[in-house]
């Protein structure tokens, strides 16, 4: 049986409620965590991809006025690590950001401010020349 655009829309939008669900919950196996983000990432892009044509939804911030916000995704691939370290960084404290409807979004302020508390606590300082 063939289902509508809306449909499909729909059960799509669920599985990745499901996943960031499991996601969130303490696991033992850190591969398990890590797969499951992998997979989470990917229907986010091909709900992306499917629905809207425009993977710059992904890739792009989005701003508000003179505010730039990032999701758990975007960030994770800007910074180059998965959406459970950037949600692990929320939880945590160490990133500050604002959960919208069940999803995350950071200010870029807030990205600005958790490399300037990691470098200070890390003791890396800038060489002045």
């Amino acid at each position: 049986m063939m289902s509508t655009k809306k449909e499909s829309e729909k059960r799509i939008l669920y599985c990745l409620e499901e996943l960031r669900l499991l996601i969130e919950k303490p696991y033992e196996n850190d591969a398990l965590v890590e797969r499951l983000s992998i997979i989470e990432n990917k229907l986010e892009l091909l709900y992306h991809q499917t629905f809207y044509r425009r993977e710059e939804n992904l890739t792009m911030s989005n701003k508000i006025r003179d505010l730039t916000l990032y999701s758990v995704p975007e960030l994770s691939q800007k910074m180059n690590v998965t959406t459970v370290t950037i949600r692990n960084y929320l939880k945590q404290g160490k990133l500050k950001g604002k959960k919208v409807m069940g999803k995350w979004f950071i200010l870029d302020e807030n990205v600005v401010e958790f490399f300037k508390d990691s470098t200070e606590r890390s003791g890396y300082k800038r060489s002045s020349n």
